[in-house]
């Protein structure tokens, strides 16, 4: 993919946005780390990415699919598996990282969960890389001093140890760790309730592994 190519096509934004094909993804990450208007196009997507995301958390019920994406991108670009060790950080560590893109790349991946949408979206992620997931708990009438997060499966059977999270953690995103290969294609829900009381709120949503 040549300079003029990658600009015509916003192929920056399209690879933050997770839109390229395969073939195109792997002849911009070709050409990105060669180019540094590019890299740079990238790390500012991801910056703006990161920015939306934060205005999500003060304001969780208006933001796009961009929001979700891009933040995601800016936490888990998912280089590592095709480059060597020092045309990663050719790329991250050429210039000072904008504020709010990490200093390094990660191969975790991030699934961002939102009941109205969540499900009807297929999140697809890949077998041998870890996942994370992230999440609001809206807080009820009387905020319990604690939140326990469980994620189930399409049987109902629990898949991975609950996550209890205190109500001081509630006031920001929850991040809740997978292990690698905890998630097989199917359909999910994530169980939030008070304490070990009522369910405050699901996040119902669908993975297919690749």
């Amino acid at each position: 993919m040549t300079h003029d190519e990658a600009t015509d096509s916003m192929a920056a934004e399209r690879y933050i946005l997770g839109e390229l094909e395969p073939s195109e993804r792997d002849a911009f990450e070709d050409h990105f780390f060669e180019c540094d208007i590019c890299a740079d196009d990238v790390r500012d997507e991801a910056a703006i990415g990161d920015g939306v995301r934060k205005m999500r958390l003060a304001s969780p019920k208006h933001y796009s699919r961009w929001a979700t994406a891009a933040a995601a991108a800016a936490v888990a670009i998912g280089l590592t598996y095709q480059y060597a060790p020092q045309q990663i950080a050719r790329f991250w560590h050429r210039t000072p990282a904008p504020i709010g893109v990490p200093a390094h790349v990660t191969d975790e991946q991030v699934i961002e969960l939102d009941a109205p949408r969540a499900a009807t979206t297929t999140q697809t992620i890949r077998a041998d890389r870890p996942v994370s997931l992230y999440f609001i708990i809206p807080p009820p009438d009387q905020p319990p001093p604690s939140y326990t997060c469980t994620l189930r499966d399409d049987a109902g059977h629990i898949v991975t140890p609950s996550k209890t999270v205190t109500q001081k953690e509630a006031a920001d995103t929850v991040a809740m760790p997978l292990s690698t290969g905890a998630l097989h294609s199917g359909h999910y829900t994530l169980e939030i309730r008070g304490g070990d009381r009522e369910i405050v709120t699901t996040y119902p949503f669908t993975v297919e592994v690749r």
